[in-house]
């Protein structure tokens, strides 16, 4: 089954200093399982630096105003789960 693992504030210091590199560690041990990986930031940010080059492919950074509607029909459109997936969301947030 895969997993969408959704990560509100993905550019935050607790995703990078903790999450991140988590991440990184269970997908090179082999025991992650098929995740996609959707970041939720604010501003725009550039993949790779953020997650590294290990992560860059399976991870998606949607840029959003949290005040526009319009911002969250895309993000549901990008999360939307299909046949055999989940999604699993995690507020790396204040």
């Amino acid at each position: 089954m895969k997993t969408k693992l959704v990560i509100f504030g993905i550019t935050g210091d607790l995703s990078r200093r903790k999450l991140i590199p988590a991440l990184r560690k269970i997908i090179a041990s082999g025991s992650g399982g098929e995740i996609e990986i959707i970041g939720v930031s604010r501003g725009p940010v550039e993949t790779s630096d953020l997650v590294g080059p290990e992560l860059a492919a399976m991870t998606h950074i949607v840029t959003m105003d949290l005040a526009v509607q319009a911002d969250y029909v895309r993000l549901k459109k990008v999360i939307a789960p299909g046949k055999n997936e989940q999604t699993l969301i995690y507020l790396s947030v204040p």
